[in-house]
C-alpha cells in the first residue's frame, strides 16, 4: 500500500493539528484519475478518465471499463479490474505496484 499526502472531500490538502496528513492514497488516486480529464495534469497530460464527460450520453460499458482500467494501468496500478453495473454502480479493484 502506498502512502501519500491526503486530500479532503473538496480535494484540498488535508491538515490535522497544523500538519499535512499522510496515509494510504490508492483509493484517492483512483478517484482523481476517474474525475479528471486528459490535459488536467501538467506533468502527465494523458492521465485522466473524465467520468463526467463520458456519462453525459449513453455509456458503452465494455469501452468504459476497458478505458478506465487502461488509465489505471498507465498510472502504475496492476491487475485493474473495473465493473460498471447496469444500474451505473462502479466497482474498481486495483493495487499500485509495491
Amino acid at each position: 500500500m502506498v502512502n501519500d499526502i491526503l486530500l479532503d472531500e473538496n480535494d484540498d490538502l488535508l491538515f490535522e493539528n497544523g500538519d499535512l496528513v499522510m496515509g494510504p492514497s490508492e483509493e484517492q488516486e483512483i478517484g482523481l484519475i476517474l474525475r479528471t480529464n486528459q490535459g488536467d495534469w501538467r506533468t502527465s497530460p494523458l492521465t485522466g478518465f473524465g467520468v463526467d464527460r463520458r456519462t453525459r450520453n449513453e455509456v458503452n460499458r465494455v469501452d468504459f471499463e476497458g478505458e478506465l482500467a487502461s488509465q489505471l494501468r498507465l498510472d502504475g496500478f496492476e491487475d485493474a479490474q473495473v465493473r460498471l453495473s447496469e444500474q451505473g454502480e462502479l466497482s474498481v479493484n486495483a493495487r499500485r505496484h509495491a
